[in-house]
């Protein structure tokens, strides 16, 4: 099987102006074609952050992601969105559409 997603050195942290939270550190992770994987942790632990990063909705402050051999190109947000475009689908837990549901 081939690797279908490559995620090295991974780092996001939030700031509220004095406050520094690490998200994630240094994370490192390898999906082969075809595997099936979960994340699993309490709370805060960064499994949202880490999905939002591969999603292409929020951008690391450090390392990189490559699907299929190509690294996201966080760098650029014009490639970013077409690439997100092209090679990701999201389903959500929860979705917030308004109080009428449309």
């Amino acid at each position: 099987m081939s690797t279908l997603l490559q995620v090295q050195n991974l780092t996001k942290t939030y700031h509220d102006g004095v406050t520094e939270f690490v998200a994630i550190r240094q994370v490192d992770l390898s999906l082969q074609a075809g595997a099936f994987a979960a994340l699993s942790g309490p709370s805060g632990c960064g499994k949202t952050t880490l999905l939002n990063i591969i999603g292409c909705i929020e951008v690391p402050d450090g390392g990189a992601v490559s699907f299929e051999g190509e690294t996201v190109p966080f760098d650029k947000m014009t490639v970013l969105d077409k690439f997100r475009r092209e090679n990701v689908e999201l389903v959500f837990q929860e979705f917030n559409l308004g109080s009428d549901g449309l």
